[in-house]
């Protein structure tokens, strides 16, 4: 976890206050009556550490997104070419993007037509920096400026380590990029495999077919792609909307 986090460097003051915190963490998991998190693989780990119910609760859009997202027209772009996005929300998200780094900048070399917009911490490599124009980076942004520019969007890319600590990230890049009509491209993690049926309401990747799955999307017809984004949109408003989610609050109280 702290290689994943940047923190296996940490020293000192700030090592020892990253140690107590975690171990606070645990503290008080263990005097909880009952635990909450946000998805099946998540909740396995914890019942590692506790004889404690675990329940799920997933994460969920929230009306301003929702709202946002029903004013926002559907465009899946051109065939042939594909307008990629990746957002990151934090440094440690720089490691996940090595993942699909070299068959991103492959893929993007092969299809002359196609770009890339990078929101938020990720530096972007020499090798991205020479094709010029077509990769675009943006600084962090608030979420519903986010659900706009991913309606903007071919497809959402999710690179992920593999790790406990990444697989443990719940799958809101996919719901949020699929509330904007967008088709979200992601590592195969249990939870992206589990949540994500490929070619149907989205696409998985292992670490080496990133171009091949990109140059697959990017080859489909235009209504191919409308199919997948409408079907990640219909299962997104099921289970990730606020009503949805009272469901398992009911279930769970």
């Amino acid at each position: 976890m702290a290689t994943n986090l940047g923190y296996h460097q940490l020293e000192g003051d700030h090592l020892n206050q990253w140690t107590a915190f975690m171990t606070n963490i645990g503290k008080a998991l263990s005097k909880a009556d009952a635990v909450t998190t946000t998805h099946s693989f998540l909740a396995e780990r914890i019942r590692e550490f506790t004889d404690n119910p675990v329940h799920v609760f997933s994460n969920s859009l929230n009306a301003a997104q929702l709202e946002v997202c029903s004013r926002l027209s559907s465009d899946q772009g051109t065939q042939g070419s594909l307008r990629i996005a990746y957002f990151s929300g934090s440094p440690s998200h720089s490691l996940d993007f090595e993942v699909a780094r070299h068959g991103i900048i492959r893929f993007l070399h092969e299809s002359p037509d196609s770009s890339l917009t990078v929101v938020g911490h990720l530096e972007l490599s020499s090798e991205l920096r020479a094709l010029g124009s077509r990769i675009r980076s943006l600084p962090f942004m608030d979420f519903l400026a986010m659900q706009a520019l991913l309606a903007t969007c071919d497809v959402n890319i999710v690179p992920l380590q593999r790790s406990v600590f990444t697989h443990s990230k719940s799958e809101l890049k996919y719901f949020e990029a699929a509330a904007a009509s967008t088709i979200t491209l992601a590592s195969r993690s249990p939870l992206f495999s589990q949540v994500i049926t490929h070619g149907a309401n989205g696409m998985l990747a292992n670490a080496d077919e990133w171009a091949q799955v990109l140059h697959a999307l990017s080859a489909m017809e235009v209504s191919d792609r409308s199919s997948i984004a409408q079907a990640a949109k219909t299962h997104a408003e099921a289970t990730y909307s606020p009503s949805a989610l009272l469901s398992q609050l009911e279930a769970i109280f």
